[in-house]
């Protein structure tokens, strides 16, 4: 679907999944425009997810599922976690942290932090990712 959400088939049926504690540009999103780097995100997740040998998914201690009827899920793609992938390369940041769902924040944070310091994917582009407040970054919705 796009760079943190995707659809999975399970035993016939088909379930939608939201990465947890990631967000990656817009590349899909009804009445928005494709934001830079969105279709680098999508398209590796995409990549990855087709070409997989083996997927796994789990859920954490919280809710698995959020307020539209996504899955909230960590993904494995033979045997790697995605979202330390994305973030890894830029093309995605940490955010919609939410306890108990929040296993991985520090880990996905410090991956974030080498990210941003080696000026990958979204960091290489001057105010695209805004802070917040405290540690929670946001894309900058303006940005053009």
């Amino acid at each position: 679907m796009d760079g943190d959400t995707s659809a999975f088939r399970y035993q016939g049926r088909e379930y939608r999944a939201r990465f947890l504690m990631l967000d990656t540009p817009e590349t899909v999103k009804e009445h928005t425009k494709v934001m830079p780097i969105g279709h680098m995100a999508s398209n590796y997740t995409k990549d990855r997810l087709e070409h997989a040998h083996r997927l796994e998914i789990a859920f954490d201690r919280g809710p698995h599922v959020d307020e539209y009827g996504r899955l909230l899920v960590y993904v494995y793609v033979d045997g790697h976690d995605l979202a330390e992938e994305l973030l890894a390369r830029g093309y995605a940041i940490v955010r919609y942290v939410k306890a108990p769902n929040d296993t991985n924040a520090r880990k996905y944070q410090h991956i974030q932090a080498k990210a941003r310091r080696d000026k990958k994917g979204v960091w290489k582009i001057r105010n695209y990712v805004l802070l917040k407040h405290g540690s929670d970054y946001r894309y900058n919705e303006s940005f053009e």
